[in-house]
């Protein structure tokens, strides 16, 4: 009764040891400095550090999936051996249900504290202070702080203070912890995202070299099948090596060369003479002579990906028209065919949907996204056209002078 209301006298009736607006402002200049290389968890012990003094300590952490509390950084504090502590220990529940600052030379910590302590914390003789860092009521980690260089009794207030800025404090390691969690995400779906294009790009590679080895016991003593078949390997091979270049380097690759349009064009539509209907091009001669600066394999991909959509919503009875114009600075594919067509309902909700397919286990849904995905780096966008019963027009368009490969990094990365 006389400490408590000792306490109660001295927080209503005297001044404060501490400028509340000044320690705060200290607080989040240690933990945001940026001419601070330090990490945020050595960030956090020198934070608690500098406000009772302390010379050192370090910080135990259970991150990820892992079982135990394990100290992840010190700070002019040498750490002994096997210090990894189950969140079932005595030490932890204490520090959980109490959430309390417990001081290695103070009385007043809960009763029987020193019988939670573990042996590798008995075997420390400089620690002084246990903070539990605690977010969303639930312990994230704690700090152990050494021995101050002027040893002193902590007051109502120096504790008051070290918990406010635990909780401070355990936000930001928190924050930290999402954000890291977010970009190790990020990096995922990157990842994820190319070796779904990857997959789609070989699927289509796989169905053209299994239409060669059906058809190749009829036509093996046909030169001009022979002829086609060496054709169609050769270019199989050069985009499964630039599949490979782009698995090697991580990312979509931009290897861009200068190309006239009408022959990339024309190999495109070569590529899909497996299936029927069979698409016709339509382009003036000063267009098909026109040349631009791109990476041939990508465009080549997705065109024949816009051009394997409209066969599939199409009869053999159907036709795909494809037609070439350019108003500069753009260059337009129009893919236009007489299939099923599309409600505005689905082109607006599924179509540039990434892995929303119709087409069962046969697609994979990404053709369209990955058409417009191209469109976009390049300056340019797909537009869509299409009544159900009556077919659809695909507009690919781009510029024909190149964006910068500062600029496509940039919108890549956005």
């Amino acid at each position: 009764m006389r400490a408590t209301a000792r306490v109660f006298l001295v927080k209503n009736f005297f001044t404060y040891q501490y400028d509340y607006r000044v320690e705060w402002y200290r607080l989040i200049n240690r933990l945001y400095r940026i001419d601070d290389l330090s990490s945020p968890y050595e960030k956090a012990i020198k934070a608690l550090a500098e406000i009772v003094d302390s010379p050192g300590g370090a910080i135990w952490a259970k991150q990820d999936q892992e079982k135990y509390f394990k100290p992840i950084s010190n700070w002019n504090f040498p750490l002994p051996e096997n210090t990894h502590t189950s969140p079932e220990s005595p030490l932890v529940k204490l520090l959980t249900e109490h959430n309390w600052i417990i001081d290695s030379r103070n009385d007043n910590n809960p009763s029987d504290s020193r019988n939670h302590y573990p042996e590798w914390l008995i075997s420390l003789n400089q620690w002084w202070l246990i903070i539990p860092l605690s977010h969303e009521s639930k312990l994230i980690s704690f700090v152990i702080l050494t021995e101050s260089r002027a040893p002193h009794n902590l007051s109502w207030e120096d504790l008051d203070l070290l918990k406010t800025a635990a909780q401070q404090i355990a936000a930001y390691l928190a924050q930290y912890e999402i954000s890291q969690s977010l970009s190790q995400a990020r990096q995922f779906q990157t990842f994820n995202q190319l070796s779904t294009f990857l997959m789609h790009d070989l699927k289509n590679l796989i169905a053209q070299q299994s239409l060669l080895v059906q058809n190749a016991n009829r036509h093996k003593h046909n030169p001009v099948f022979v002829d086609d078949m060496i054709a169609t390997i050769d270019d199989s091979v050069q985009r499964m090596s630039h599949i490979l270049n782009q698995l090697q380097d991580g990312k979509e690759s931009r290897r861009k060369a200068k190309f006239k349009i009408g022959k990339l064009i024309e190999n495109a539509i070569s590529t899909s003479h497996d299936r029927l209907p069979c698409p016709t091009l339509k382009i003036d001669a000063h267009t098909s002579n026109m040349e631009i600066v791109i990476d041939n394999h990508a465009f080549a991909m997705v065109l024949l990906h816009l051009i394997r959509n409209a066969q599939d919503a199409c009869t053999n009875d159907d036709t795909i028209e494809i037609h070439i114009t350019v108003q500069a600075p753009y260059i337009m594919i129009d893919v236009s065919d007489t299939g099923c067509g599309m409600t505005q309902d689905f082109i607006r909700n599924r179509l540039f949907t990434p892995f929303d397919s119709t087409k069962s286990s046969r697609g994979m849904g990404i053709g369209a996204y990955q058409a417009r995905t191209f469109a976009r780096l390049h300056g340019g966008d797909v537009e869509v056209e299409s009544d159900p019963g009556v077919g659809t027009k695909f507009r690919l368009w781009f510029l024909t002078t190149p964006i910068s490969d500062d600029s496509l990094e940039a919108e890549t990365n956005s």
